[in-house]
């Protein structure tokens, strides 16, 4: 399995005296063989300078043209740089397996519609378990369930 963060300015940003990017990498820690982070050219050597020995730094060029400079033979998490969050990926590991290597989407609830609207909204087909797509921002949301950018993409994604 693998990792690609797509990292911009806010992944930089401390959290708990850390850059918000420590703190994901620390989450795949010991999940991924590779870790590829996807930077703007501009910010590249500051990343390389705090994370060269850990990552692979590469340009970001667009989501689509960075998959070209990563592994794909495995399991694939993509990861927003700039989105902390404190929960473990072992489950979305286990629920990967179990579902034989599918695609898993980490969502949350906010526990509200209203507070929803602010976020990416999963659009569900008749459970929790399958996600058909995404609204970004709705006026009136569905439900409270929102998109956490953080996707474990199957290795038949990419064939």
């Amino acid at each position: 399995m693998n990792a690609l963060i797509l990292a911009s300015e806010s992944a930089m940003a401390k959290i708990h005296g850390r850059p918000v990017l420590s703190h994901i990498l620390d989450r795949v820690d010991g999940l991924v063989d590779s870790c590829y982070v996807a930077v703007d050219n501009k910010f590249s050597m500051d990343f390389k300078e705090l994370y060269g020995s850990r990552v692979d730094i590469i340009e970001d060029r667009g989501f689509i043209d960075n998959l070209r400079f990563v592994r794909r033979d495995t399991g694939l998490f993509v990861i927003d740089g700039g989105n902390y969050f404190d929960f473990d990926l072992n489950e979305m590991v286990e629920l990967y397996k179990k579902k034989r290597e599918g695609t898993v989407v980490a969502l949350y609830d906010v526990g509200s519609r209203e507070k929803a609207k602010g976020f990416s909204v999963p659009i569900f087909k008749r459970n929790k378990y399958l996600v058909v797509g995404m609204i970004e921002k709705p006026l009136a949301p569905e439900n409270s369930w929102v998109d956490c950018s953080i996707y474990l993409l199957s290795k038949f994604y990419f064939i």
